[in-house]
């Protein structure tokens, strides 16, 4: 599974996650340092520059680092990630970032927060895994923020399915309409919020196609996720509400080739980012969907080695994409470089 300190760059900033409510105003979060001294790490695009907000790190963690972020107003945002003390969320009240304490686990041994989704101020999802050192068993995890706690969530993962049972994203439209999808020991894993209870589908049958990544829905019952694959060929499928369809992605011809995130605005519109490898190098990959098929984009010029591992986009032409090289912007017509935030 991959987490905070996998990037194959030294960068001392690494950015996971970015949400926008405009395209003025997006929050992107992540980690910054050494790798053995990570803080947690939060950024602000007003459209013109980036600028670093403060945020606060659990008292007496070694590490702290955010993954995921979702913004329902530009006053109102929740990030998640993990810290050597355990899971982490943090709240944006349109002043400050301050720590809400996540749900007790019954077992808290390795755990983290890897993505969260917020239909309003009071009604966020977050989701990732907890692992028991004893078992050996990653179960998946899912909490439910209210606007004043952190409610655990009983997920439709157990010890006995598989070694992996661990959530990476998730999308939902409404407080009774989530999904969320990630790794079963190396199948698709998807799940569906329905206001009362997680029911989990079944895998994907995707040749060659292991874990999903990103998840992103314009309705209850429309939702695109992408993956990996390792014949040359990202992973994405579009739920109707009843079925599930593959959508064919363009041939890279790299040596492994993943599709980390994707955010749709529409049924006619999703960007998806990701990385491609090379014998030399790691690269950004960038597809869009246009209604009938992906296809791949052109990137900008940029460092020889990198990744892209979130976007957010608010309309056609306007995305903005983050990763552990730093931040790109689409304007309907192009990607180009955005400049990094001043320490």
């Amino acid at each position: 599974m991959a987490t905070p300190g996998a990037y194959k760059d030294a960068s001392p900033v690494q950015l996971s996650a970015i949400s926008c409510v405009s395209k003025t105003d997006c929050v992107a979060v992540g980690s910054s340092g050494p790798n053995a001294t990570w803080k947690t790490l939060a950024e602000r695009w007003n459209g013109v520059a980036w600028t670093i907000e403060p945020t606060p790190d659990p008292t007496g963690a070694t590490r702290s680092w955010l993954n995921g972020v979702s913004c329902s107003s530009a006053s109102a945002c929740m990030a998640v990630g993990s810290s050597s003390a355990g899971t982490l969320a943090e709240r944006w009240d349109g002043r400050a970032w301050l720590l809400t304490t996540t749900a007790k686990l019954p077992i808290d041994e390795l755990s983290q927060l890897k993505s969260v989704s917020c239909v309003a101020a009071k009604a966020c999802t977050a989701v990732g895994w907890s692992e028991n050192y004893s078992t050996e068993y990653q179960l998946t995890l899912a909490e439910r923020w209210n606007g004043a706690a952190w409610q655990l969530q009983t997920t439709r993962n157990a010890a006995t399915d598989s070694y992996e049972n661990a959530f990476e994203a998730v999308a939902c439209r409404t407080s009774t309409a989530c999904l969320a999808v990630g790794d079963l020991s190396g199948e698709s894993l998807i799940e569906r919020w329905n206001g009362g209870a997680w029911y989990r589908h079944k895998p994907l049958l995707i040749p060659s196609v292991g874990e999903l990544w990103g998840v992103s829905c314009t309705a209850a019952k429309t939702c695109t996720v992408v993956g990996n694959s390792i014949v040359g060929l990202a992973a994405a499928a579009r739920w109707n509400g009843t079925t599930w369809t593959i959508e064919a992605t363009p041939r890279v011809g790299a040596a492994e080739v993943s599709l980390l995130a994707v955010s749709c605005t529409s049924t006619t519109f999703c960007e998806a980012v990701g990385w491609r490898t090379t014998a030399q190098s790691e690269l950004p990959l960038l597809e869009y969907w246009n209604g009938v098929r992906w296809v791949m984009q052109r990137t900008p010029s940029r460092s020889p080695s990198g990744d892209l591992r979130a976007v957010s986009c608010t309309s056609p032409s306007d995305c903005v994409a983050v990763g552990g090289s730093g931040s790109e912007a689409w304007n309907g017509k192009e990607w180009g470089l955005l400049p990094a935030a001043k320490s």
